[in-house]
């Protein structure tokens, strides 16, 4: 959200200027540090789903299916960007209006049919083929509108990277552990270590180095005054 919100005054002024090559350029950053952001703490909560409901008492542990198929519909969301406000500040709302109707319908549906089958699964189901539809469709209007997306290709290295972290830590809970805040800790530790390391390896563009740069000097000078 404060990528997204950092992102947001500026979309009116581009599209003003029309300079759709600068929208393209911010909306395309801002998915990517969306999904760098979200992508740990999503993978993470699905890896670990059952030590993690564990953590709120005995019989939450029920609820793993309907966090993992959240946890994806919210990783699909972040992957998009910030795509409502690009449609919006654009002079578009009309569009989200239609979209949001849309969804709205289309996920009350799916609730009918699938909740009284499959209980809270079913309105997580539900849930996440609404946020998928819903992204799809702005990112088609997005494409038809401005002739721009908010992919790029250091994207996939970014889930690769989690896939591998995701199967270490995958790797790492069936190893019998004493209580499940131990288990919770550790493997959001491997997690974000393996991810790390492993966008380190598969390469990164010129502006992350410059974060990370800026980052490590902020905190350096922080350290020193204190």
């Amino acid at each position: 959200m404060a990528v997204a919100q950092a992102f947001t005054p500026r979309i009116a002024g581009t599209h003003a200027r029309g300079d759709t090559a600068s929208m393209s350029e911010m909306l395309r950053r801002v998915s990517y540090w969306n999904l760098v952001v979200a992508l740990p703490i999503l993978g993470s909560m699905i890896v670990l789903r059952e030590p993690l409901l564990a953590l709120f008492g005995a019989g939450y542990e029920a609820g793993a299916a309907p966090l993992v198929l959240l946890a994806l519909g919210q990783l699909v969301l972040n992957a998009a960007g910030p795509l409502t406000a690009v449609i919006n500040l654009s002079g578009h709302p009309r569009v989200t209006l239609f979209d949001n109707v849309l969804v709205f319908s289309a996920n009350l549906v799916l609730c009918i049919i699938l909740v009284p089958r499959y209980g809270m699964s079913g309105a997580a189901a539900s849930t996440l083929i609404a946020l998928c539809s819903v992204t799809l469709i702005q990112v088609a209007q997005v494409g038809r509108l401005f002739r721009i997306h908010p992919f790029r290709d250091d994207q996939l290295r970014c889930l690769a990277a989690g896939g591998v972290a995701a199967l270490a830590t995958a790797a790492l809970t069936l190893l019998p552990w004493p209580a499940p805040l131990l288990e919770v800790a550790a493997g959001g530790l491997v997690f974000i270590t393996v991810y790390i390391t492993g966008i380190a390896a598969l390469g990164v563009r010129e502006e992350t180095r410059e974060l990370a740069q800026r980052a490590r000097d902020r905190i350096l000078r922080r350290g020193s005054t204190w």
